[in-house]
């Protein structure tokens, strides 16, 4: 076809591509992405919570029933107990942590060497309850005498929250678990 034969156009505008957003669209999106963070974020936030105080509650019953299988291995007594400071010894309380021992020499103290774990708390959490929690050489628990119980929670648990983990130890040595709110 000659030129001449083709037919006109006006003059055409050449199309530019448009390379990133506008000022509008990008608030808008910061504006969703906003929104939806603030609905996230205090689930979120439970939810660590909960997994760790999960995560702390698996290592309380695993040391519970070590320090019964220790009972029932070495033929001796064992436990768990609050750490001292340096963790070679029992506490009255669980700030430091606690231990998991067996009364090898048989004197009815926790000596030094006598220490087999150290679990450490988050400082997050608290733990109370029985402070020396022991075991005889079948299993069963020796101490206290009556009902024996340890309770895990966040130290600032806000009402209503079910981040509170209760464990009852029988006398048999067996462990049962329960969660409750704050």
């Amino acid at each position: 076809m000659h030129p001449a034969d083709q037919p006109s156009f006006p003059c055409r505008m050449p199309i530019r591509k448009q390379r990133g957003f506008t000022l509008t669209e990008l608030v808008i999106a910061m504006l969703i992405l906003s929104i939806l963070t603030a609905i996230a974020l205090p689930s979120f936030t439970d939810t660590l919570a909960r997994n760790r105080l999960a995560g702390q509650n698996n290592e309380l019953v695993a040391a519970i029933n070590l320090a019964r299988t220790l009972a029932i291995q070495s033929r001796a007594q064992a436990g768990i107990c609050g750490a001292n400071s340096d963790a070679t010894g029992c506490a009255a309380n669980f700030d430091d942590g606690f231990i998991v021992w067996v009364d090898e020499n048989r004197n009815g103290a926790v000596d030094a060497d006598e220490v087999r774990r150290l679990i450490e708390l988050d400082q997050r959490d608290r733990l109370s309850g029985v402070a020396d929690l022991r075991f005889g050489r079948r299993g069963e628990r020796t101490a206290p005498i009556g009902a024996a119980s340890l309770e895990l929670r966040p130290e600032s648990c806000a009402t209503g929250k079910p981040f509170v983990r209760t464990l009852t130890i029988s006398n048999v040595g067996t462990v049962t678990q329960s969660k409750g709110n704050c």
